[in-house]
């Protein structure tokens, strides 16, 4: 919710109430959460004075990318969902709070790069040609570079090499097993399960045994198979979450 007492015009009252709602969805759903200029600070302030950084615009990039995904139905609310899953990677594997409240900043913002992407490629539904798939591969190290003043370095890290693979046959830059961040690597995993387990232009939505399955195929290939571990003890408490 919002009013217009934070809220100069009918646009702006859409917006703030917008980011209430994605609060309370990050917050466990089910609940209301009204829009306040406290509220809606993603970012412990002394933390972000630290970094040089502003809630602010850390709150206009997750919209952003909020907006990116938004442009096609079947990607909605992918940023979220991908962050949630991603932080339960992370506390499963015993992270600190700090750590796994970073990876979701970072989480919210991993696709911020598709907006770079022509929306014709984005949404196709077909096969996608060489030079198509190419413009799609230049949006992690994109959106990595317009984080850069945002997130710190290892967030930043985390959002370029989310596409790398655990056999070095990734991209941007070809990284193989540790040489990944671990948080990249988590994030990696989130990103594949939502994208098999919800639909897509290309394709309906699979089973999340089914995308178990996919995934375990291609653990220690694609994926860190520590972290496709991880996924396999928490996916019944997802299951129950998400469906």
């Amino acid at each position: 919710m919002c009013d217009l007492a934070h809220a100069g015009d009918s646009i702006t009252l859409y917006e703030h109430a917008d980011q209430a709602l994605y609060r309370a969805k990050r917050h466990g759903r089910n609940q209301t959460f009204r829009y306040t200029t406290h509220a809606a600070e993603h970012l412990d302030p002394a933390r972000a004075r630290r970094r040089g950084e502003t809630p602010a615009r850390t709150r206009s990039l997750a919209e952003i990318a909020h907006a990116a995904d938004a442009k096609h139905p079947d990607f909605a609310d992918h940023p979220v969902r991908v962050a949630e899953l991603a932080c339960r990677l992370a506390t499963e594997a015993s992270w600190p709070k700090d750590a796994v409240a970073a990876l979701h900043e970072a989480a919210l913002l991993h696709d911020l790069g598709t907006i770079a992407v022509p929306d014709a490629i984005v949404g196709k539904a077909g096969e996608l040609t060489p030079g198509e798939r190419a413009q799609v591969q230049t949006h992690a190290a994109a959106g990595a570079e317009m984080l850069k003043s945002t997130l710190s370095d290892q967030q930043v890290a985390w959002v370029r090499r989310h596409h790398e693979r655990w056999d070095g046959n990734g991209y941007p830059d070809g990284l193989a097993g540790p040489a990944v961040p671990d948080g990249a690597r988590l994030l990696a995993l989130a990103d594949a399960f939502d994208a098999m387990t919800h639909q897509r232009p290309y394709r309906e939505a699979l089973t999340h045994e089914l995308a178990l399955l996919e995934i375990h195929a291609h653990s220690d290939t694609q994926f860190d198979p520590r972290a496709v571990e991880l996924l396999e003890r928490i996916l019944p408490r997802t299951a129950r979450i998400d469906h």
